[in-house]
């Protein structure tokens, strides 16, 4: 919990609520939480940036400008729009190669800023991945990193105190106020592995995520396999090698309809089904972009239940690499497509397009 520079002693409890130098303002961070209240909220509203940008000519027209410091002299401190593979470079790594059930796995987090300038008001929030999918529900983390928080449904609550870390269900969340061009930061945190994690193809496994600005890191994505028992560890487990080839993308909530076709509007493509070589069943999201040639580039996928038997599905070899649709609709004609994936592309990239007309 905070209170900003214009918060009124006195009208709550504020408890031991830190202050933050900032004033009120619901489009910018504290401490990984919006720094103010939408001001059309009557109630609770809390913007003192807007009442400052709208009043300051009529402030400023009462004396003579007293400006100590040049203009170009000040810091930018706008928020840069941190997107994929664009300004940061983040990795994750399991210190512990396998976890069993129950028992807390320790994860290391490396962020580098790789833009080429300062970076402002960075929030890192850690997101755990069920079969491909984004989950909302809140995991046990352990954290002693002063810039990361847990937040769980009750602010007050401040969980167990393990050494100097606090051990808390909620979400993981970090704010970095600043991070110069090639500066490192590195910190790690402790995830309890629950006694159901998601399973995939049989095998058990725990996947998580970075977002920064609530844009997906893709590369900062972290699996660990979880055994049950000690004989269950001496049977292997392989679901890592299979989740980190799906790139993460968000529930749609809708009940699946197996006579869903493969579909394209403009530059979208949705491939509803594509069965593995494997037996995996995954739904598939592409752009059609033009490079030196037409290329279909993958901008998200889920995986999906290998056992549904959809009515059409697409089918990718994982050895020759080769995405094949059967029937493809576009405008009055239904076409035959195939296209290769190009080797460690990323974002994944399927190109060497060739179409057959199977009829109007």
């Amino acid at each position: 919990m905070f209170t900003t520079i214009t918060a009124r002693l006195g009208t709550y409890d504020w408890g031991v609520a830190e202050d933050v130098n900032r004033f009120s303002n619901p489009e910018a961070f504290c401490k990984s939480l919006s720094c103010g209240v939408d001001r059309n909220d009557i109630a609770a509203g809390a913007d003192a940036v807007f009442s400052m940008n709208k009043t300051r000519h009529l402030v400023s027209a009462l004396t003579d400008s007293v400006f100590p410091v040049a203009p170009e002299a000040l810091e930018d401190k706008l928020t840069v729009t941190v997107t994929q593979n664009q300004a940061l470079e983040i990795l994750q790594t399991a210190i512990e190669p396998a976890v069993f059930q129950n028992e807390f796995v320790t994860i290391q987090v490396d962020i580098t800023n790789t833009s080429g300038v300062t970076l402002n008001n960075l929030d890192v929030s850690f997101a755990h991945l069920s079969g491909g999918l984004f989950s909302v529900e809140p995991q046990t983390y352990e954290n002693s990193f002063a810039s990361c928080r847990i937040l769980g449904s009750d602010l007050i609550i401040t969980g167990l105190q393990v050494g100097d870390a606090q051990q808390k269900i909620g979400a993981l969340t970090c704010f970095i106020e600043q991070l110069a061009e090639d500066e490192n930061i590195t910190f790690s945190y402790r995830l309890l592995i629950d006694d159901s994690p998601p399973i995939l193809n049989g095998d058990r496994y725990y996947h998580e995520l970075v977002t920064v600005n609530n844009i997906a890191q893709l590369e900062s994505e972290m699996c660990v396999p979880v055994f049950a028992d000690l004989i269950d560890a001496l049977g292997g487990n392989t679901a890592c090698d299979n989740v980190q080839i799906i790139i993460p993308g968000v529930d749609p909530g809708l009940i699946i309809d197996l006579d869903e076709s493969p579909t394209i509007t403009g530059s979208k493509l949705t491939l509803p089904f594509i069965r593995l070589s494997g037996g995996e069943l995954i739904r598939a999201e592409f752009m059609v972009v033009f490079n030196a040639e037409v290329e279909l580039q993958m901008v998200a996928s889920s995986a999906l239940d290998p056992l549904l038997t959809p009515t059409v599905e697409a089918t990718y070899d994982e050895l020759s690499g080769l995405l094949f649709i059967g029937s493809l609709q576009v405008g009055t004609g239904f076409y035959e497509v195939q296209a290769t994936y190009v080797l460690d592309s990323d974002p994944v990239i399927f190109t060497g397009l060739t179409t057959i007309l199977l009829g109007p």
